[in-house]
Formats: C-alpha cells, sequence, structure tokens
C-alpha cells in the first residue's frame, strides 16, 4: 500500500483495515448463498423451473408505514376465520348429533316383523309375526356418554385453540407496529445521522485532520446502518404477512420464546387423548 510505503500510515492499522475488509468479503459471500438459498426456495414454492427461474423483483420492499386498524374486531375476524376452528365446530355438531340420536334411540322399542309359510301336501299355510323389544336395559347410556365425552374434548380443544389464536394475532399486530417503528427510526433518524458523520470526516479529510481510514470507517457504518434497515424491513414485512395469515384464517403458532404454541400442541393432552377413545 503506498502510504504504508510513504510511511504515513503505521503497518498495525494497514493489517488491521485489511483484516476488516477480507471479512466483509465474506460477509458478502454468505449473504449472496443466503440469498440462492431463498431464491431457490421460493421456486420450489412457485413450482418454477426452467427459464422461469430467472424471475426479478419489479420493486423493493415496501417502506413502513402506520395504516394499521385500530384493532377493534381484529380478533372477533381471526376466530371467525380460523380453519382449525371451523373444523372442531364441525366435530362438535357431529357428537352432539352423535349424542340426540343415541338417547332418542335409547327410549324407542325396537320393532321387528317378517312373513312366513309352510307347505303342507297341497295347501300353503301363510303366517305373519311381529317383535316388539323394550329398551329395559340397554338405553345406548354407553354410546350417550362416549358422544357427550367427545363433545366436552372438543369444546376443551376450541377454546385453547381460540385463545391461542387470539395471543397470536395481538402478538403479529405487536411486531407489525415495533418493527413499523424501529424501521422508520433507522430510515429518518439513525442513516440520516450516520451520512452527517460521514460528510463531516470527509470534510476533515480534506483538511487533512483525519486520515482516510477514518473516512472508510465512517462509510462503513452508513452501510450497516442500511442493511439494519433492511433487515427491519424485512421483518416488518414477515410480521404484517402473518398477521394477514391470521385474519384470512391460517394460524401458524405463537412463539414464546424458543416454545411455539401451535394448534396442535394445544389439542393435545388429556383432552384430546379423552376423544381419541
Amino acid at each position: 500500500m503506498e502510504l504504508e510505503k510513504a510511511g504515513n500510515v503505521r503497518a498495525l492499522e494497514v493489517a488491521t483495515e485489511r483484516s476488516a475488509v477480507e471479512s466483509a468479503r465474506l460477509a458478502v459471500a454468505e449473504a449472496e448463498n443466503a440469498l440462492l438459498d431463498s431464491r431457490e426456495a421460493l421456486n420450489v414454492l412457485l413450482g418454477l423451473f426452467g427459464p422461469r427461474t430467472q424471475w426479478t423483483v419489479d420493486s423493493p420492499l415496501a417502506d413502513p408505514v402506520n395504516d394499521l386498524d385500530s384493532g377493534e374486531g381484529l380478533e372477533a375476524r381471526a376466530i371467525e376465520a380460523s380453519l382449525d376452528l371451523a373444523e372442531l365446530r364441525g366435530r362438535m355438531e357431529a357428537a352432539d348429533r352423535r349424542h340426540r340420536l343415541a338417547r332418542t334411540e335409547g327410549f324407542l322399542p325396537h320393532l321387528s316383523g317378517g312373513f312366513h309359510g309352510e307347505k303342507d301336501e297341497d295347501r300353503w299355510e301363510m303366517g305373519a309375526h311381529l317383535t316388539v323389544g323394550l329398551p329395559l336395559f340397554d338405553r345406548k347410556q354407553g354410546v350417550r356418554m362416549a358422544a357427550l365425552s367427545s363433545r366436552e374434548s372438543l369444546k376443551a380443544r376450541y377454546e385453547a385453540t381460540a385463545t391461542a389464536i387470539r395471543a397470536s394475532l395481538r402478538q403479529a399486530r405487536g411486531r407489525v407496529e415495533s418493527t413499523g417503528r424501529r424501521a422508520r427510526h433507522v430510515r429518518d433518524v439513525l442513516l440520516p445521522a450516520r451520512r452527517q458523520v460521514l460528510d463531516e470526516t470527509v470534510l476533515q479529510y480534506n483538511a487533512m485532520q483525519v486520515g482516510v481510514f477514518e473516512v472508510l470507517r465512517a462509510q462503513a457504518a452508513v452501510t450497516d446502518t442500511a442493511s439494519t434497515y433492511v433487515e427491519t424491513l424485512l421483518d416488518h414485512h414477515r410480521a404484517r404477512s402473518a398477521l394477514e395469515q391470521l385474519l384470512a384464517g391460517r394460524h401458524q403458532g405463537l412463539e414464546l420464546g424458543s416454545i411455539r404454541v401451535s394448534s396442535t400442541s394445544a389439542n393435545s393432552g388429556p383432552a384430546a387423548a379423552a376423544d381419541a377413545h
């Protein structure tokens, strides 16, 4: 490096900056690999192959806007649209019908009849019979209890799933608002501040008050801040997507730290075991 040969910078400083450059190149290579992986994953989801995989994006991600509703009625919309809850409601109705049918059959007598004929030499003798069975002992108690137990089990699972959906909606809405605020803060406050630092550093460099590496570090800070904005913006759109999926009826689960509470886990346990029987 010419500055090092001229003695304007120390060897330690040059080595430090060179290691930073190589680390940045490695980070760029990892980001490119992640981009390729994400692109191929999207091709699989869209069913694309051949020349159709050479698609491009019309425009970058839109800036965050505060266009959310007041929040009133969102939980009711999510509950009404939920496919999981619609399935459970249908199964509860079927259990109710089984219970009512078994109760009715338990009080109705059993009727059966028939005809018979016998041939005695040259003539036929015809007859009929009628059997009436009274439900004195078997009144379908077992079937009724099984249907009732299934109904109560499904009701508990319905309530647990509805609770998880409501919590997921509040979580998704909170993330949309939080990521939107952070993205706007980075865009409107932090990024302009970093650019101002860069401009002032360039002025100091022109006045020979700072070295070239200070300028490079200021530019790197601007680049890192812009990357932070893109990542925060991506988190914002992911949160919006999760919220829209909930309102469309799809529930992927409630994230609690390292634990994910989904409809499947909410439906497991003693209640689910009772329903299985």
